[in-house]
């Protein structure tokens, strides 16, 4: 059994009771479970979906140059897929995962009881990497289990291979992670035929993952650098390790947690690259390419943790009261800002989507035709609505799930008239009726010919995933 917690302590020499482990593991996936199933899926779980659903496997591998992102998320969704399986699968496989990973990190971290408790409570692991659906899982679980599998590298170094080839093609941030573990790997002078043979099945990994994010002709970005936004980082340091606070305060915080746990860290030269070079190269991502709020920043707290748990059983003397103190105390910020986040899902809509996707279906309004605009938000309803494509109205063509082409990227910026007149002049020609789907309202609907059929209710998340539903009314207009 471990020894009682203290305010010096993070890691400990025995691991954590295996009925008290499952007990912990039973409470998170029942949390998860039910926050889950009261979760509304946005348009970047759905466009995960709609690609996995309409396009071939040799059609994704082709998508993911454009999407900017490996193939292996949905790699695993394809069966889902191939089985008939509805689009709450998907949040299912995510919570599997979750749970894996969750297991992973009480059976083999060295981490406190409290410690456990308090991350896998935390925001990113009881909720944003566990209940919103995305590639972000794989991460996680997959970086776990290089840590677990670090002390025995060097004995069983295909299995330790394996994991960075896999993680690298889970999406771009777990590339440069997996990319860190590998350096680590390398900085020991792998000499034997089974460690040169773990060297070629990372460098087979890295290659796939190239293939796969090689820049196509028509991208929406054709350059590696897309801004310079150096207050991504900012906001990214603060969302990381304290959550939901004011940013000023949320940064300072971070400083001083990660220059503790640089200090405790210092003669662990593995340990403090993992660090340093994750948070380094992961804000680099966020300062020249893309930020993307919440579910980029906590891999920053993900990386930290990877560093603890490589850095293996730290003695007491070596870890000061104040950096464990200040480690929990962020911990708990963000137990806290997990409870809020999780409990606003229950009670509220994340998103408008599915609201609006089960209207069309249950009122069998997917017979008509609908022109929608804008093209971004409109495609988180579609997987609610089975066999139906939307008429993006902006680029003139049907369509069901993001190419992230510059054609798309061009009709995310057309004004809301241009794109209604656009569909105007498609659709009335026609003579039949047809649908106007709109996460904006109209200001005088009758006035330009449409009348409201439906909007849907308040959204406390994505707010630009509201909807509003219009049919044409010809010869209506004033």
């Amino acid at each position: 059994m471990r020894s009682e917690w203290n305010p010096a302590r993070l890691t400990t020499e025995s691991r954590i009771a295996p009925a008290v482990a499952l007990t912990i593991l039973a409470l998170f996936a029942a949390a998860t479970l039910y926050v889950s199933l009261h979760h509304e899926p946005w348009r970047d779980e759905a466009d995960s979906w709609l690609v996995v659903r309409d396009a071939s496997f040799a059609g994704i591998l082709t998508w993911t140059r454009d999407a900017g992102t490996p193939a292996l998320w949905y790699a695993l969704l394809k069966p889902l897929v191939w089985a008939g399986l509805p689009f709450e699968a998907q949040s299912i496989l995510h919570l599997v995962l979750a749970w894996a990973a969750a297991a992973v990190f009480l059976f083999r971290s060295p981490f406190t009881r409290v410690t456990q408790v308090l991350v896998l409570g935390s925001y990113y692991f009881a909720y944003e990497y566990a209940v919103i659906a995305r590639s972000y899982v794989l991460t996680i679980l997959l970086g776990f289990v290089l840590a677990a599998w670090y002390p025995c590298r060097r004995e069983r170094p295909i299995r330790f291979a394996a994991a960075i080839a896999l993680l690298v093609n889970a999406n771009v941030h777990g590339g440069i992670i997996a990319a860190i573990f590998g350096l680590l790997f390398l900085l020991d002078r792998p000499r034997s035929r089974r460690s040169l043979a773990a060297v070629a099945i990372m460098l087979v990994g890295a290659i796939a993952a190239w293939a796969q994010l090689r820049t196509a002709t028509d991208t929406a970005f054709p350059h590696v650098v897309r801004v310079i936004r150096p207050m991504a980082m900012y906001e990214a340091l603060a969302s990381a390790f304290f959550p939901g606070i004011p940013m000023t305060i949320g940064i300072a915080g971070a400083v001083v947690l990660l220059a503790l746990l640089a200090a405790t860290l210092r003669r662990r030269t593995d340990a403090l690259l993992l660090l340093g070079l994750s948070t380094g190269l992961l804000g680099i991502l966020y300062v020249l390419v893309w930020f993307g709020g919440y579910r980029h920043a906590g891999l920053l707290f993900v990386c930290a943790i990877l560093a603890l748990w490589v850095a293996g059983e730290i003695p007491p003397e070596r870890l000061s009261a104040t950096t464990a103190a200040f480690f929990h105390l962020a911990l708990i910020v963000s137990v806290v800002f997990s409870l809020r986040m999780a409990a606003a899902d229950v009670k509220m809509a994340f998103s408008g989507a599915r609201e609006m996707g089960t209207f069309i279906q249950t009122n069998h309004l997917d017979r008509f035709e609908i022109a929608a605009h804008d093209i971004h938000p409109a495609e988180a309803v579609l997987p609610w609505v089975p066999n139906k494509q939307l008429w993006y109205a902006a680029i003139g063509r049907y369509g069901t799930y993001m190419r992230w082409n510059a054609e798309e990227e061009i009709g995310h910026r057309a004004p809301y008239p241009v794109a209604i007149a656009r569909a105007v002049q498609h659709f009335a020609p026609q003579g039949r009726p047809w649908l106007l789907l709109l996460n904006a309202p109209l200001r005088d609907p009758e006035a330009s010919g449409f009348r409201l059929i439906h909007r849907t209710g308040g959204v406390y998340r994505h707010l630009d995933e509201c909807y509003w539903l219009y049919e044409w009314v010809p010869g209506s207009m004033r």
